[in-house]
């Protein structure tokens, strides 16, 4: 086949990275043996798994960082969301259309993504959420909403305050219960979703 022949041409000139596409999985070992780099599958192939290294190549060139990806369907269209901030966590308009036009001529040149979808990059937005302890310790001292697995000692199973302290197994947040305010310790294992919450 003339694809599998391009294959072991462009290895045997040293061309690379080489990127075999194809719905087929033996022609997509085929290529692999004739020495392409990466096989992708564009009918089974997880789609954030698949771009998630090119992405990270465009985002880290750029001195950015790739705060969230995922392939999400809403109101019954596709979406490659890819959610980028600068090192002091603000985004701009004009380098979030770098990055998209990179990350399109990549995918447009790739085409791992088999039926239509719409490329989204983004910031993380102001209420983002913070997903693991390294990001609980990044915003220490912010204004946070917690969401429990389970209702704690005070009947609550959800808090909105001021992250005072980030420890080995638990947090412990500062929260107002009518005119009073109150320390609230709140076990990791107990908490099912957290995100920067906004101060009226």
């Amino acid at each position: 086949p003339v694809g599998l022949s391009f294959v072991q041409f462009s290895k045997l000139t040293g061309m690379g990275p080489i990127i075999a596409i194809d719905i087929s999985d033996e022609k997509l070992e085929l290529a692999k043996e004739r020495g392409a780099d990466y096989i992708i599958n564009s009918k089974t192939t997880d789609v954030v798994k698949t771009v998630r290294p090119f992405i990270e190549e465009i985002v880290k060139a750029n001195n950015l960082n790739l705060f969230e990806l995922e392939f999400v369907k809403e109101d019954g269209m596709w979406f490659l969301r890819v959610s980028i901030e600068k090192d002091d966590g603000t985004m701009d308009f004009e380098t979030a259309e770098v990055i998209s036009n990179l990350v399109s001529d990549k995918l447009d040149e790739l085409d791992p993504i088999e039926h239509e979808y719409v490329l989204d990059v983004c910031s993380p937005g102001a209420e983002r959420p913070i997903r693991n302890k390294e990001e609980f310790l990044a915003n220490l001292n912010e204004y946070i909403s917690v969401y429990l697995d389970e209702e704690d000692e005070n009947k609550k199973d959800m808090y909105t305050g001021d992250l005072l302290e980030v420890n080995d197994e638990d947090i412990v947040i500062s929260y107002k219960d009518k005119t009073r305010v109150k320390k609230a310790k709140i076990n990791f294992k107990n908490i099912i979703k957290a995100h920067i919450a906004i101060k009226f």
